[in-house]
């Protein structure tokens, strides 16, 4: 599964979460394309809360679909990609 930090703003950081089943190496998109810095990230924590994490600075407003893809560390064991979360792209809140 998929969550964000609080809402996304263009150029602003927000930060999105995948919580997985197993220990993994996940990758994040943002409109079907690898988010800079968010590739193969490890997951860290333990069952049931395995999270990998990713910084994303919305470069386009509007409605992004973001996915994650995770590759399980250890074999015998297969990856999973998160149903798509749209996220709605705003504006910036503050001058800048």
């Amino acid at each position: 599964s998929l969550s964000l930090s609080g809402s996304a703003n263009y150029r602003q950081v927000v930060t999105i979460t995948a919580n997985v089943s197993v220990a993994s190496r996940v990758t994040f998109r943002a409109r079907n394309v690898i988010i800079p810095g968010c590739k193969n990230k490890l997951t860290s924590g333990t069952s049931p809360n395995i999270i990998a994490t990713c910084t994303w600075r919305p470069s386009v407003r509007g409605n992004i679909p973001i996915t994650a893809t995770s590759t399980p560390i250890s074999a015998g064991t297969s990856g999973a990609t998160a149903n798509p979360v749209t996220v709605v792209v705003g504006g910036r809140s503050g001058p800048r």
